[in-house]
């Protein structure tokens, strides 16, 4: 149900969500929201009028790497994949001398490859999560998301910035290429 919703139905002005255990508890919601009832198993609402409100993105910081974090959705979505391409090719440039891998092959690493350790390092988990972040972020651009605010925790301000059109992707891949190489360096 939920994926034809996703990806095949047309967007209306009114949702409903029913929560159910089983077949009879999902038709008794169901059943509520159809007669315009109130139902504990049912949430229903209009979406806002646009500029009625706003989606925020918060941008994440690092610790939340693992090894082939958005290599699914690189497979699946174009959008995606050339968005983390771009900010791989820069972010390279800007390790040249310093990272001894391509940042795309430390990111999509299986876990057990020996590439996978070096996610670890701050060089690749700033810039692997800073790829990773642009990419989403682009990827819900596609979608028609436009977030109304941006906010990111330490390495996700960058994110944020570069969200908030306050840092081109050059000066942002260049940002988090220099703070993850000068915090690796850090005793």
């Amino acid at each position: 149900i939920g994926h034809t919703l996703a990806t095949g139905r047309a967007l209306m002005d009114h949702r409903a969500v029913v929560l159910g255990t089983g077949l009879d508890g999902l038709t008794e919601a169901l059943a509520a929201v159809a007669r315009g009832e109130d139902s504990p198993a049912a949430v229903t609402g209009a979406v806002p009028a646009v500029g009625a409100g706003g989606l925020a993105l918060v941008f994440s910081g690092q610790g939340s790497q693992r090894p082939g974090m958005g290599q699914e959705l690189y497979g699946r979505y174009p959008v995606f994949a050339e968005a983390f391409d771009a900010v791989c090719a820069a972010v390279d440039a800007h390790l040249d001398g310093y990272a001894e891998h391509p940042l795309r092959d430390v990111v999509f690493a299986s876990e057990d490859s020996p590439l996978a350790p070096l996610l670890q390092q701050s060089m690749y988990t700033q810039t692997g999560l800073f790829a990773l972040e642009v990419a989403l972020l682009e990827l819900l651009r596609d979608w028609g998301v436009t977030p109304g605010h941006v906010m990111g925790h330490s390495l996700g301000e960058i994110t944020a910035a570069y969200a908030a059109d306050v840092l081109s992707l050059p000066d942002a891949c260049a940002l988090v290429a220099a703070r993850g190489r000068l915090m690796q360096a850090l005793p």
